[in-house]
């Protein structure tokens, strides 16, 4: 090499024939020459830093974005991240990730203190948080949903979930803050609810539908949250939780006949008196082996738990001989009084009969349960299932559901070791006309009177594809434009245009072209929800058809359920327990958002994460390139 140079060939070549030079130029030792050389001319301009620097920074944020996994994986697994984050961090340097060593640089910088926790927790909340606010801000409207709890440090919180269109063009409902009040009065949650909405940078006049469970303070008609918002925006269509309609439905049902609301107190007794007991539940369980019965425990039936009565009625009709031996077992041996009163009840004529027919009823309204359970639940798909649920219910008063039509079965094969009597088919018809009829009709009648055809909420049947096509070529074309023109004049003011001449021109057009024959999608066989969401998703439709867009919109946004803030509800009571109810609003909001929304920990761009860690501010190890 010539004098002056900073580089050397350690190995040069001695052989000046075309082989030779050839092979020389695809050794290691040429292009480790070859590399230096392109890095002195760099450094002329450069100073001689940017590589060094580069793998500087590599390094340093190879260290963070393992540190952040080991972080995230807690905050996913609703894990205490203060206590165990060192642990983890240990237990992935013993598996191999030695490169977590070097975090510790040693003074005050060991990147295992509380702060670093926080910042990195925030780090990812934020990356979490970034997208669907960006989402939410995005979406032309949006509606929320809310509730209030008191969490286990007796503070008082109101959780806020949204609906919007995401950037795929797809209805999401996202947590988006849980904010701590004072009072669970109307104004303070309203004032929850715009810190929420400001913290997203969303404006308020966006907003559609507001959905909740239903309490006074929520849709009182003149000092309410659904009172307050509509001073805002006075379109604002307000929905009582499906969910919470139903409960109320079968709960006031069972409350309007006498013995079916005792037989659910004995249940409610029968639960206490085996679960306060170890010693009672032992023995349950001998008799359980002993009678080859199911394992079965007695569970709980609680209104607010929506899908308990179902499993505790089912439960206990499985091994009913396994607790009717029991008991006569505790009265007997113990002299339990408490025993001998359940076991003299349970014998009664009509307690049978009662836990066959709750097995008929309840299941239909455990289905319907879950199906408004479901996330994203359309509110248009809500009232077909009440019907149908209805309808189910209505013909066993004609054809009596499974177990109450094989009460003479029942009573043959499960409690022929018992002395209970089965009833005659005079006592079963008897009951049948007094209770059995009689609660099916009380059920009914409540769920009619709950789920109400709304007419608002009734005119997004417009879009149910199997009405367009009709025999009357007039009737087509007028199918749907009143309903079309009802709902633009309740949301009035989200249209650009006062003339309804452009949505009747849009409603014939689209609908023409949904049921022609070169319509690749049979759209006349799908609900009103799907047909909906086939505008919605279509980027052309937006352009072409844009006031039922923004019809098809506004009606996906509208929740059906709260099932969402409840369970929200379940996660905070997971994550702030009792040795965590020191956690502070902030920490617990970016847990919460972790832990709902945050995906699975392949998907989650940690990269990004140590960028916003990164430019917080100043930090010892350097991360940014």
């Amino acid at each position: 090499m010539p004098a002056g140079r900073a580089t050397w060939v350690d190995v040069p070549c001695l052989n000046l024939t075309r082989q030779a030079l050839r092979a020389h130029a695809s050794s290691a030792s040429h292009q480790s020459a070859v590399e230096l050389e392109a890095n002195l001319a760099s450094s002329k301009a450069t100073g001689g830093i940017r590589q060094a620097f580069s793998h500087v920074v590599s390094a340093e944020r190879k260290k963070m974005i393992g540190a952040m996994r080991c972080m995230y994986w807690l905050c996913k697994e609703e894990v205490a991240h203060t206590t165990k984050f060192s642990s983890l961090r240990d237990l992935a340097i013993s598996l191999g990730a030695t490169y977590l060593k070097d975090l510790d640089l040693g003074r005050n910088a060991h990147y295992t203190s509380e702060r670093f926790m926080e910042e990195a927790v925030s780090a990812l909340a934020e990356t979490v948080r970034n997208k669907i606010f960006e989402d939410l801000r995005r979406s032309p409207f949006f509606s929320l949903m809310a509730d209030e709890t008191t969490d286990v440090a007796v503070i008082k919180e109101v959780i806020v979930y949204a609906r919007y269109l995401n950037r795929n063009r797809e209805i999401q409902t996202a947590f988006i803050g849980m904010v701590e009040v004072k009072e669970g009065i109307a104004s303070a949650i309203m004032a929850a609810l715009e810190k929420v909405c400001n913290n997203c940078g969303v404006n308020l006049k966006k907003l559609v539908a507001f959905g909740s469970d239903g309490a006074s303070v929520m849709i009182g008609r003149h000092r309410g949250v659904t009172a307050l918002l509509k001073a805002e925006v006075p379109w604002l269509v307000a929905n009582h939780c499906v969910g919470h309609r139903l409960a109320l439905a079968a709960a006031q049902a069972a409350d309007e006949i006498p013995s079916v609301k005792k037989f659910q107190a004995i249940l409610g007794q029968m639960y206490r008196f085996y679960s306060y007991s170890g010693v009672r539940m032992a023995g349950l369980k001998d008799i359980q082996d002993f009678l080859n019965n199911p394992r079965l425990k007695l569970t709980q039936a609680k209104d607010v738990r929506w899908l308990s009565h179902e499993k505790a009625v089912s439960n206990l009709r499985r091994c009913l001989p396994a607790v009717l031996c029991s008991l006569e077992r505790e009265a007997a041996e113990r002299h339990d009084s408490q025993a001998l009163g359940l076991v003299t009840f349970m014998k009664k004529s009509d307690f049978i009969p009662i836990l066959l027919t709750l097995s008929d009823v309840l299941p239909p309204l455990a289905l319907l349960s879950r199906s408004m359970q479901r996330g994203n639940l359309n509110y248009g798909l809500v009232q077909p299932l009440v019907t149908g649920t209805i309808a189910t219910l209505v013909n066993m008063k004609t054809v009596p559901g499974e177990y109450f039509s094989s009460i003479e079965t029942y009573f043959e094969d499960q409690l022929a070791t018992t002395d209970i009597r089965p009833p005659n088919q005079q006592q079963v018809d008897t009951f049948k006309e007094v209770v059995y009829d009689k609660y099916i009709d009380t059920v009914v009648r409540h769920l009619k009177e709950r789920f109400p055809d709304v007419h608002l909420l009734k005119a997004f049947n417009m879009f149910d594809g199997k009405s367009w096509r009709d025999e009357n070529e007039e009737d087509f074309i007028e199918y749907g434009c009143d309903d079309a023109i009802t709902l633009k004049t309740h949301f009035q003011d989200l249209f650009d245009e006062q003339d309804n001449t452009t949505l009747k021109t849009e409603w014939q057009t689209f609908k023409n072209s949904m049921v022609s024959e070169e319509n690749h999608l049979p759209v006349r066989n799908y609900d009103a929800s799907e047909v909906m969401n086939s505008v919605v998703k279509n980027k052309d439709f937006e352009s072409i058809f844009p006031n039922l867009f923004k019809i098809s919109l506004i009606g996906l946004l509208i929740p059906a359920s709260t099932a969402d803030c409840e369970r929200g509800f379940s996660a905070l009571k997971r994550i702030k327990t009792p040795l965590r109810n020191w956690l502070s609003s902030v920490v617990t909001n970016n847990l919460l958002m972790l832990a709902i929304e945050g995906p699975e920990g392949k998907e989650f761009d940690f990269s990004l994460a140590v960028d916003v860690w990164g430019r917080a501010k100043n930090r010892r190890i350097n991360v940014l390139a």
